[in-house]
């Protein structure tokens, strides 16, 4: 494997940091004798979807509907603004929240047995991929704070997406949306919907990167943030390494503070322009880590294209954790990086 020298561009970090890369990044092997675990950081979630998927797969309704939250549809049903009218639910004793994925949801009334195609109007293919832990700039709405089960239907136009929330009794399904084709991706780039397979390899292609399921998994979006996360990555077995992908440089989120201390290093790939900056204050006491990703592929024609940011959630992660970012970021592929709302130049 190649390396590439970061070139020092402030004061602060040693001219010895190398950025471990590859001028032809090649994804590891993937052994077909073995799997890795569950990919995303709360393994019970996979045991979840494995077992929604076996009530889809065997066209069971009523065992579906036993890991779906089932409201009182006297207290919750409605499908309009106002009062419930007193035969609305008629001889249903549930009802379903379901809807429009960026309206308010209905819950509808629900008898039961009930079959699938009754939940979810069209008939159910298979389980597309999974949005870990939701969309993420719904925070605050019924739809954030929980993963999305992206199912495929016979229909291609109304696909659904389970969003699924855990609590002390486990997962359930709390509603279930329509999902359609956006041909903006405002909604959830491709690029983050993690395909759903029973048994992963040793790689997973996330974000325009071969993620090594031997040290990453998809984590847990901490929804108590100031800023807003497309996607976490957390390594399995160090517990601050933590890297979170937004559109803005997380120095900008924090209001340029004029008093920090900037160091920072460059690499290159063939394809990809790294910054690597660290914040500290007047003290010396680090505040901020974070990678800047630029698509160098046509810059013979254009400048640089700015892709997005990769914060470090810890302001000074371990030399270990450093090592494992600068061997995980230069597998990626720009033409395969999601679309995100960076401003340029």
């Amino acid at each position: 494997m190649g390396k590439i020298l970061l070139r020092r561009l402030g004061p602060l970090l040693p001219l010895a940091l190398i950025f471990a890369a590859c001028e032809s990044v090649r994804p590891p092997a993937i052994s077909t004798g073995e799997s890795a675990s569950c990919p995303f950081e709360d393994a019970s979630f996979c045991e979840f979807v494995l077992e929604l998927e076996n009530s889809l797969d065997s066209q069971d309704g009523e065992a579906f509907l036993e890991d779906v939250l089932l409201r009182d549809c006297e207290q919750y049903g409605h499908g309009f603004h106002g009062p419930v009218p007193e035969d609305f639910c008629g001889s249903a004793a549930w009802c379903i929240e379901r809807g429009g994925l960026l309206g308010e949801p209905i819950c509808s009334p629900q008898p039961l047995p009930a079959s699938l195609e009754d939940i979810l109007g069209d008939r159910y293919l298979s389980i597309r991929g999974i949005v870990y832990p939701g969309l993420r700039f719904l925070e605050g709405n019924p739809f954030s704070g929980g993963p999305m089960i992206v199912l495929e239907t016979v229909n291609p136009e109304a696909d659904r997406a389970l969003v699924a929330k855990k609590d002390e009794a486990g997962w359930e399904v709390v509603s279930i949306h329509t999902w359609r084709p956006d041909p903006d991706n405002s909604l959830a780039p491709p690029e983050i919907i993690v395909p759903w397979e029973r048994q992963y390899g040793q790689t997973l292609a996330w974000l325009g990167m071969q993620v090594s399921l031997r040290s990453w998994k998809v984590g847990d979006h901490p929804w108590d943030a100031e800023t807003d996360r497309y996607g976490v990555l957390a390594h399995r077995t160090l517990d601050a390494c933590r890297l979170s992908l937004l559109a803005q440089s997380p120095y900008a989120l924090a209001g340029r503070p004029q008093d920090w201390n900037r160091a920072a290093l460059q690499g290159e790939t063939e394809k990809l322009r790294v910054n690597l900056f660290r914040y500290s204050d007047p003290d010396g006491v680090p505040m901020m880590s974070f990678y800047e990703i630029f698509d160098i592929t046509g810059r013979e024609i254009n400048a640089p294209v700015r892709l997005g940011y990769f914060l470090h959630e810890a302001p000074e992660p371990s030399e270990e954790c450093t090592e494992a970012i600068q061997l995980l970021l230069p597998t990626l592929d720009p033409a395969k990086f999601p679309d995100l709302p960076v401003a340029q130049g």
